[in-house]
């Protein structure tokens, strides 16, 4: 069942506590964007996950398209990465051609972010030079290992890609938020929604799904809703 997933949340005792955790003063202000973007192999469930300090991330952020992929646009968010970015992808691009089509025509490429995987788990990720530390990014591989993007790699403004998932952020007080993103999801079995439970993810989606699949599939229903689903819409494809 390829259902496309808007996950809103707070990584709450994972990326949350590693970025704080290290915070030099109460007075230091906790200013942050990260996010996920993630592909279920076992169902083909795409999701994004979003945290920042910006209000109302919703309509800007995060992307998804059931069957196609999933998009988080942010650092100075360009929309263009996530309505164009699909739309290569449902054409039959893959994640990473669709990233570097938006990128070549983005002059503001070095202040972006966006982490993007499709439909059928190709992950790709993009930090710009110009987006504010700490900035970088984890993306899985086939092989279950995990690539860094960061600083420290010197590899900030290449395009990385790899498989299942990519975690990105920027204005971080160091690289273990995103490392502590990608250990979780990594280390949790079962199904998207499974995951999301276990780590006490969230607590309000919504979901893009087709008509069938919510007759085929009642019991996945029934986990999401007690992840947090609050609206399903509902096509006739």
């Amino acid at each position: 069942m390829r259902n496309a997933l808007f996950l809103f949340s707070l990584l709450v005792f994972i990326a949350v506590l590693a970025a704080t955790r290290h915070a030099s003063s109460e007075e230091d202000p906790l200013v942050s964007t990260f996010s996920m973007v993630a592909f279920d192999p076992e169902n083909g469930d795409l999701g994004v996950v979003v945290q920042s300090k910006f209000p109302n991330l919703r309509p800007v952020v995060p992307w998804a398209k059931a069957g196609v992929g999933a998009v988080a646009t942010q650092s100075f968010v360009e929309l263009d990465y996530g309505i164009k970015g699909l739309e290569l992808m449902e054409y039959g691009a893959t994640a990473e051609e669709a990233l570097r089509i938006v990128l070549r025509g983005d002059e503001g490429r070095q202040s972006r972010q966006v982490g993007i995987v499709d439909a059928d788990g190709n992950a790709a990720t993009w930090t710009g030079l110009e987006a504010f530390d700490w900035r970088g990014a984890r993306i899985g591989q086939r092989d279950g290992s995990v690539t860094a993007a960061g600083p420290e790699q010197d590899n900030v403004g290449t395009v990385l890609t790899g498989y299942g998932f990519t975690a990105q952020g920027n204005i971080l007080v160091s690289k273990e938020t995103v490392e502590a993103m990608a250990h979780a999801y990594m280390n949790t079995e079962g199904q998207l929604a499974d995951r999301l439970v276990e780590l006490n993810m969230g607590h309000r989606y919504w979901m893009q799904v087709r008509a069938d699949n919510v007759v085929r599939n009642p019991r996945k229903f029934e986990k999401w809703a007690k992840a947090g689903l609050d609206t399903v819409l509902v096509g006739l494809e």
